[in-house]
C-alpha cells in the first residue's frame, strides 16, 4: 500500500458551503377594481444549489481486518491485490424534505491513478456507522438498490474527478442518510486515491452538490375600490418563512374596514402574513358617510 503522496496536491481556492433559501416572490397588480396578486417563488419553481462537505469519510482494507483509518488525509479504494473500500457521509439536513432534486454530483481531490481506467460503485449505506470505529470486520451494511457504477479517468499526478449520484441522494433524502460506500468493480490490480475531510486545504475535501427545485406557492391579495396596500405594485422577494407587513392606505372618503385572510376576519391594519403556505388575503374599504 502506497503512502498518500501530499507532494501532489495544489491549491485550488476555497469553496464556500452554502445553503440556499426558499425565494419567495411578491407580486402585487392591479386590474380594473380589483384583484392584487402575490406570488412565491419563480414561474415553474425556483433552482437552488446546496454545496455540502463530507462529514465522515474513511477506509477498510481486508488485510488489516482490525484496522481503523478515521483520521487518514486521504481513502483508498482497490480491489486486487487486496480488497480496499471507502466510506463517506454527506449531511443532507439542509436539503428541505419538499426538495425535487435534479441532480447530485460527488466530488473528489485524487491521486495519480495506478492500473486504471476502472470502475467503481457508490452504494448507498444503510446502517449508522462510526469514522473512528469502523474496520473491514466492522462495516456498515449496504443495499444494491440504484447502485451507480462510474468510470475512474487515468489521471497523471493527480486532479479533480467527479460522479453522477443523483438517485442515490433521492434515496437517501426518502429514508435516512448514512452515506455511500465505495468499491472497486474489476477485479484487476489498480489503486485509486481520495484526499478526505482532514486534507490541508479546504478545496481538496471532498464535496456533494445538489442541485433542486422548490414548489410554486401563490398567494392572492385583492382589494375594493376605495384604497391601495404596501407593498406597492410590483414583484418583491423574501425568504420562506418571512413575514410580510402589509399596510392598506384608505383614499380620501374612504376608510379601511378589514381584511380577510383565508375567510378569517381581521380588523388590525397593518398585517402581517407569515410566508409558508397559501393564502388568500382580501382588503376591504368602505365609503365614509357623508
Amino acid at each position: 500500500m502506497r503512502r498518500c503522496r501530499r507532494d501532489f496536491w495544489k491549491a485550488f481556492g476555497l469553496i464556500l458551503l452554502c445553503f440556499s433559501m426558499v425565494s419567495i416572490g411578491l407580486i402585487i397588480g392591479r386590474a380594473g377594481a380589483e384583484h392584487f396578486q402575490l406570488e412565491v417563488g419563480a414561474s415553474g419553481g425556483s433552482s437552488y444549489t446546496a454545496k455540502i462537505y463530507s462529514a465522515k469519510d474513511t477506509y477498510a482494507r481486508d488485510k488489516t481486518a482490525d484496522s481503523n483509518f478515521g483520521s487518514s488525509t486521504c481513502m483508498y479504494v482497490e480491489a486486487a491485490p487486496e480488497r480496499i473500500y471507502a466510506f463517506i457521509e454527506f449531511p443532507l439536513q439542509s436539503i428541505p424534505s419538499t426538495a425535487n432534486i435534479i441532480s447530485a454530483r460527488v466530488y473528489f481531490f485524487a491521486g495519480d491513478t495506478v492500473g486504471y481506467p476502472a470502475s467503481q460503485t457508490f452504494s448507498r449505506i444503510v446502517s449508522s456507522w462510526g469514522e473512528s470505529t469502523l474496520t473491514w470486520n466492522k462495516q456498515p451494511t449496504v443495499t444494491s438498490l440504484n447502485e451507480a457504477t462510474v468510470l475512474v479517468p487515468w489521471l497523471n499526478g493527480g486532479g479533480y474527478v467527479n460522479f453522477d449520484v443523483t438517485q442515490l441522494v433521492k434515496d437517501a433524502l426518502e429514508g435516512r442518510a448514512f452515506g455511500f460506500r465505495i468499491k472497486q468493480v474489476e477485479t484487476k490490480w489498480a489503486n485509486m486515491f481520495y484526499s478526505t475531510k482532514e486534507a490541508r486545504f479546504v478545496s481538496w475535501r471532498p464535496r456533494l452538490e445538489v442541485v433542486y427545485e422548490l414548489p410554486v406557492v401563490e398567494y392572492v391579495l385583492s382589494i375594493s375600490p376605495g384604497g391601495s396596500t404596501d407593498p406597492a405594485l410590483g414583484a418583491h422577494s423574501y425568504a420562506e418563512g418571512s413575514i410580510v407587513r402589509i399596510t392598506a392606505y384608505p383614499l380620501s372618503g374612504y376608510r379601511f374596514d378589514h381584511w380577510e385572510l383565508d375567510g378569517v376576519l381581521i380588523y388590525e391594519n397593518p398585517l402581517d402574513v407569515l410566508m409558508d403556505r397559501n393564502h388568500s388575503l382580501n382588503v376591504i374599504f368602505t365609503e365614509l358617510e357623508s
